[in-house]
């Protein structure tokens, strides 16, 4: 197993990822208690079936499971230690990735930004915060501001914005630069008249 553990590495999942793959991996051969190059096509159906009929999986669990095994014949296929991979063209139906609804337009987010900065910023009444701390609130309040801001105008993620670092900021340049990640480039946006206006630096 070590070495199917190399082998999902080199795909660069998310560690997550590969410890369930490898979790479903296990499961299934406790199940099937054979030795693998005998495993047909018909097993890997009557094993999702098993999933379904005696432990209840939903659709998305068996398609994540399919998956899973699919990464494992690949894995001895290519080590040639089995003479096919079981799973090919094999799909789990009805397991689509839940619909999102009420999306907010991008005049309904901008609105939504604007409506911030209206009420907790500009128009913010302080006077219930202790004195020696209103100017404390008001700077997290611009910064609560400036981070949604980077969210609604800029397409930031809320993972990019947790790896911020003071040090992605230039005072001088007024940019602010954005780290690349597995699904994003690294990016510098450039901060423009205000901290209310930022554009895309190309």
């Amino acid at each position: 197993m070590q070495e199917f553990k190399e082998y999902l590495q080199s795909k660069d999942l998310a560690q997550a990822t590969q410890n369930i793959y490898i979790r479903y991996v296990n499961s299934f051969l406790n199940w099937f208690d054979k030795e693998v190059i005998n495993c047909t096509k018909k097993d890997i159906l009557n094993y999702l079936a098993y999933l379904k009929n005696n432990k209840q999986h939903e659709n998305i669990t068996r398609r994540n499971t399919l998956l899973a095994i699919n990464h494992y014949f690949t894995f001895l296929l290519k080590a040639d230690l089995v003479p096919s991979n079981p799973t090919t063209f094999l799909k789990i139906r009805g397991a689509n990735k839940k619909k999102l609804y009420n999306i907010f337009t991008s005049e309904e987010l901008t609105q939504l930004a604007d409506d911030y900065y209206h009420s907790f910023v500009r128009n913010y009444n302080d006077k219930h915060i202790p004195k020696n701390q209103r100017k404390q609130s008001f700077l997290s309040k611009e910064r609560n501001y400036l981070m949604l801001s980077l969210l609604v105008h800029q397409g930031i993620t809320t993972r990019e914005l947790q790896r911020i670092n003071l040090c992605d900021l230039d005072l001088i340049k007024a940019t602010l630069k954005i780290t690349g990640a597995k699904k994003s480039n690294k990016r510098n946006i450039i901060y423009l008249l205000s901290y209310r206006n930022f554009e895309l630096y190309k």
